[in-house]
């Protein structure tokens, strides 16, 4: 060691050292005192085996916090038994680990003897004092009987126990802690509290319980078994904290979100509602209109010059707008409606039945569709085949080259399938990517041409009925990617 030997042997506290196996290397004059173990027969020891009463405590400190971590472990009061002499002995205690040149080689360790009685005495009133002064309910029962009526009779209560309940402390010493409960105190509580103390497990619930003039109030109640030092169950001690403004606060925000809840699905079918005959009963005047403007521009054409024929036109094209739009809303509001039909199936047979639907589309455009290795799902393939459709078709209307090329592929985390669908269509920008999945929004493509956002709003629609979600991310001038997430289960 370090230090020298002659000042450690002298000190009046006791101080040993062990190499990293636990093993003793130092053993000065007052811990053979305090132990009653003679350095000759402690050197080369292991530690366990020298003093086993050590063994429950000490354990974990030094294999672990000190060996391993270079943790200091201080310990207020620390009994052991000299296994010479079997006399008890408490300690003030300090552990810490020997280094040399950064490798905890060794544990040192050092004790102050205190007088066994006089701390405990000491510790113990420490603690009544914490008790007294907590403002948490404290109540100790012995262990038996737990049976009803009588249950666990209490034999001590702290001040802010009678101040929680009103019962003074002559009242409660004696009786059971279910002196405070009542027939509103839930059962389901009271059976988890029960089957607790009969498998001597500690508890935490909360519990409604009742005042001495019956004003009920809940507390969140804890209660741990108390053993003696040969090891038996003799007590239970029970901590109550009073929740009771923190219960009313969450009865009032589940009340206001129930309210909410209820006013949001109100509005959303009377919203429902208007969309949907709104777009059936304007589809056919819509259709009308298209119908008699398309007829007339063929009556007359020969007749009118050339600004009225481009009047006529984007009278036309107003009509269509409006009627894809009616459309769009109609298809939404269906979606709204729908039922999920589910069957397992893989995700290529969606792809393929929407590639059959666009299959005109895709020979006039000569587009290129690219597709991987699909998992098998559980969707509604009428409505999933909707999605991928409204995805192919986005990407060839708004490709401004030669030929779209679209890459469909899957991915998979441990809860989720990934489908994503890429394009070499013109890209979206940031400010429209932001509300590129809501309703009746517009994206300009170009000098002379809008659409309506109605299709990817479906698409949204469908993969949330599906507990899913759908995401795009995207560079102007590159393209698109939009990605499908569906949950495994």
């Amino acid at each position: 060691m370090n230090t020298p030997t002659t000042i450690l042997d002298n000190t009046f506290n006791c101080i040993f050292q062990t190499d990293s196996n636990l093993n003793i290397t130092y053993w000065n004059t007052a811990t053979e005192i305090v132990s009653g173990i003679l350095q000759k027969d402690a050197i080369g020891q292991y530690i366990f085996d020298l003093i086993p009463s050590l063994l429950e405590e000490c354990e974990y400190y030094f294999k672990e916090a000190i060996l391993k971590e270079k943790r200091i472990i201080e310990l207020h009061l620390q009994k052991f038994t000299a296994p010479i002499s079997q006399n008890k002995i408490a300690v003030r205690a300090r552990y810490l680990p020997h280094v040399v040149a950064g490798k905890v080689i060794g544990v040192y360790g050092i004790w102050k003897q205190l007088n066994y009685d006089y701390e405990e005495r000491d510790y113990l009133n420490l603690l009544k004092s914490v008790i007294v002064s907590t403002n948490d309910a404290v109540i100790i029962t012995k262990v038996f009987p737990i049976d009803a009526p009588e249950g666990p009779v209490i034999i001590y209560s702290n001040p802010a126990f009678s101040e929680m309940t009103g019962y003074e402390t002559r009242e409660i010493l004696g009786k059971t802690p279910r002196m405070v409960q009542g027939e509103d105190t839930a059962k389901d509580a009271k059976d988890n509290i029960r089957e607790s103390l009969e498998n001597w497990e500690s508890v935490q619930q909360e519990i409604l319980n009742y005042t001495k003039s019956g004003k009920k109030f809940w507390v969140d109640l804890s209660i741990v078994p108390v053993k003696n030092e040969e090891g038996y169950f003799t007590h239970w001690i029970a901590v109550q904290r009073d929740v009771t403004q923190k219960k009313q606060q969450q009865e009032q925000l589940k009340t206001l979100n129930n309210d909410l809840e209820n006013m949001v699905e109100e509005r959303t079918r009377e919203l429902e509602k208007f969309v949907y005959f709104a777009s059936h009963d304007l589809r056919e005047p819509v259709r009308t209109i298209h119908s008699f403007l398309d007829l007339l521009k063929r009556r007359i054409k020969d007749s009118l010059d050339k600004t009225s024929i481009e009047y006529l036109e984007f009278v036309q094209n107003g009509a269509k707008s409006i009627q894809r739009m009616v459309e769009g809303l109609l298809n939404y509001s269906q979606v709204q409606k729908a039922s999920l039909k589910l069957q397992k199936i893989n995700f290529a047979d969606i792809i393929h039945a929407a590639k059959s639907n666009l299959a005109l589309r895709i020979k006039e455009t000569n587009t290129q569709i690219e597709v991987g290795n699909m998992p098998d799902v559980t969707v509604d393939f009428s409505l999933m085949i909707n999605v991928i459709q409204n995805l192919i078709s986005n990407a060839i209307k708004h490709c401004d080259l030669p030929q779209p090329e679209i890459q469909i592929s899957s991915e998979e985390n441990h809860v989720m399938y990934l489908i994503k669908v890429k394009d070499n269509a013109r890209g979206i920008n940031e400010n429209q990517m932001k509300e590129i999945f809501n309703i009746f929004r517009s994206i300009k493509t170009d000098e002379s041409t809008q659409h309506s956002g109605v299709g990817l709003a479906i698409c949204k629609n469908i993969i949330e009925k599906h507990k899913g979600k759908i995401t795009v991310v995207s560079q102007v001038g590159i393209g698109s990617t939009f990605i499908i997430e569906l949950p495994k289960t």
